[in-house]
């Protein structure tokens, strides 16, 4: 937004102590959203409505349209429908959308996270707008001798605040979610649609493993910083648990190189006859023994991040069996693979499980690798 001329714009100041914050603002409620007249007292509704905890109230006062999560799916017309039904969402509207899961912290239980106030409000001229036609609107918080200051922009028609709420993405980790004050937010790292990060009300969260509080002020975007994995007894095993689904899943996939799995073939096999051969059909894969894994926190190639990698601690094995076709007949085999977890990597959930993910699905591929050969015994 253009920086508003001082000719055209003449601020006065207010200056608010938290427990004032209502002083302008007429006691009475009309569908729940207290009645205002200016765009400061817009925003200091806003912002008392969000230090009440009362985040249905607060959300009266955005100009904010939520759209269902994307599908997971592999179909691409749904996901082409939905992305439509997406950048619908913006259609006559200054304000911005967000998917379902990006509000998870729009609550009243991520609100009380940590104590701050309002320090002062500044507004513009009566009947003022900048080039953008919205009323510009500068409000200070505070706690524990820190301030920030956010810019809010008030549309005069709506009265409704277009550009109220933060917007948070997280460093990588070995979480597939965030959590604070006890609310958790799926970060979505199954979605095709990777999205804006979450929304946050203005305010001061204190985020699970987190050194200290983070201040959301409006408009802004902030990387909240990677936490390292610290990976116990407990998440290994629910790593374990998820790997030998991923396995059999994989398993059932009568093909050489099942898609995204941690095991196949090339193409070229050592079978347990000390040959040499290539499965032609009849592709069947049978998991014998099951690896057991350690998990090692690792920093990630770009160096923004941690990643949770999956070190085999016993390897497993898994046969694979076909049939190789030659001019003077067919001759069925049996090869013993081994695993390879070398491009995967673990995601811990909130309710201790885990997830684990071919990293080509994360960044691009596919690998090549072979697991059937030089495993003859």
């Amino acid at each position: 937004m253009p920086p508003t001329s001082p000719r055209r714009l003449t601020k006065r100041r207010i200056a608010w102590i938290a427990v004032f914050v209502l002083a302008l603002v007429p006691t009475y409620v009309t569908q729940d959203r207290l009645r205002t007249d200016t765009p400061e007292e817009v925003v200091g509704a806003y912002l008392q409505a969000i230090l009440d905890g009362d985040a249905e109230r607060a959300l009266t006062y955005l100009d904010l349209r939520i759209v269902e999560n994307p599908p997971q799916t592999e179909d691409e017309d749904a996901y082409t429908a939905w992305r439509e039904d997406y950048s619908r969402a913006f259609a006559g509207s200054q304000g911005r959308a967000l998917i379902e899961r990006e509000t998870a912290f729009l609550t009243g239980d991520a609100l009380g996270s940590v104590n701050w106030n309002v320090i002062a409000i500044e507004g513009p001229e009566e009947d003022a707008f900048d080039l953008d036609g919205v009323a510009t609107v500068e409000a200070t918080i505070g706690y524990e001798g820190r301030s920030g200051t956010g810019a809010f922009d008030v549309d005069p028609v709506t009265d409704l605040i277009t550009n109220g709420l933060a917007q948070a993405t997280f460093a990588p980790s070995g979480n597939s979610f965030a959590r604070v004050a006890g609310q958790v937010g799926d970060r979505g790292i199954n979605d095709p649609f990777i999205g804006n990060g979450f929304g946050l009300f203005p305010g001061v969260y204190e985020f699970d493993g987190m050194d200290s509080p983070v201040m959301a002020l409006p408009g802004q975007r902030g990387v909240i910083p990677p936490v390292e994995p610290d990976p116990g007894e407990e998440d290994r095993l629910a790593v374990e648990v998820a790997l030998a689904a991923a396995i059999d899943d994989c398993a059932i996939q009568a093909v050489e190189a099942p898609a995204g799995c941690p095991f196949g073939s090339d193409g070229d096999i050592d079978s347990t006859d000390m040959e040499r051969v290539h499965a032609d059909r009849n592709i069947a894969w049978r998991v014998i023994e099951y690896p057991q894994v350690d998990l090692e926190s690792v920093v990630t190639e770009a160096g923004d991040g941690w990643e949770l990698h999956i070190v085999l601690s016993t390897p497993g094995l898994i046969e694979l069996s076909g049939t190789e076709d030659h001019d003077e007949g067919p001759v069925d085999f049996t090869a013993h693979c081994r695993f390879d977890t070398e491009h995967m990597v673990a995601y811990l959930n909130a309710d201790e499980t885990a997830n684990v993910m071919w990293r080509n699905d994360i960044y691009g591929g596919p690998y090549d690798f072979d697991t059937c050969r030089g495993t003859e015994t």
